[in-house]
């Protein structure tokens, strides 16, 4: 079974836009989306960002913390989803999160990332997000309490630089994790695929080129409630041969 990896840091410490760019790059790793009570940002997108909910019932969620008075929680069947379909999960959550993780798929199974960011440049990001004086000033407070997370981390990753250094150094170690081989393997284009550029990688060091068991998982693509499901000709066509 792949790996289950998480990003870990302060608010502003850009773990949820690095999360976008490793998967925007990486297509087996699946971005897991958490769901939470708070009101979207102006550049933030329902089921893009988060799923921002008003029904959020705990009982639903694998964990579930409160941060700036706002509820977070990640809920199971999505990271299963993931790891039956041959993807490795990436999620944004605190340490609370990591715990809850093993607690249920085990130690060795999740890797923790702790995303590093300077100070001042944490202080200008929250600063142009608009929020009330009190919830900055608790994000200011946490951030030294969150620091302390860095040595119980497996990895620190400074993001110091671009968000993409940063996502490519996270992927380095996702592939080593994973024991994948960094192997791109382009498949023939078919008639039933989305679209003419479409094409499926696999990393992972049990294929090969010609018979790789996750050669339909990479067929599939994420749906806005964080589930998987065939490209629509795929779905069409497997439908028609069900019924012959």
């Amino acid at each position: 079974m792949n790996k289950i990896f998480v990003l870990v840091g302060c608010s502003g410490s850009g773990k949820t836009a690095i999360s976008k760019v490793i998967c925007d790059k990486a297509p087996m790793i699946m971005r897991i989306l958490t769901d939470t009570t708070r009101s979207p940002r102006e550049n933030e997108t329902d089921g893009v960002d988060y799923n921002f909910v008003s029904d959020f019932n705990k009982d639903e969620y694998l964990e579930y913390t409160e941060y700036s008075e706002n509820l977070y929680g990640t809920k199971r069947d999505r990271i299963e989803k993931a790891l039956s379909n041959g993807f490795s999960p990436l999620l944004v959550m605190d340490m609370n999160g990591v715990n809850a993780l093993k607690a249920v798929y085990g130690d060795n199974s999740v890797v923790s990332i702790y995303i590093h960011r300077n100070r001042d440049d944490v202080i200008k990001i929250l600063k142009s997000r608009n929020l009330s004086k009190n919830d900055y000033e608790r994000r200011i407070t946490m951030m030294s309490q969150e620091v302390l997370n860095k040595d119980r981390c497996d990895y620190v990753v400074n993001n110091t630089e671009t968000l993409e250094c940063a996502a490519k150094r996270i992927a380095g170690y996702i592939f080593k994790e994973n024991e994948w081989r960094q192997l791109r393997i382009m498949f023939p284009v078919t008639e039933w695929s989305c679209t003419e550029k479409e094409y499926l990688v696999c990393c992972c060091s049990c294929c090969s080129m010609k018979d790789c068991i996750h050669r339909e998982a990479f067929r599939r693509v994420p749906l806005i409630d964080g589930g998987l499901g065939l490209c629509p000709r795929l779905q069409a066509y497997y439908a028609t041969k069900a019924e012959e």
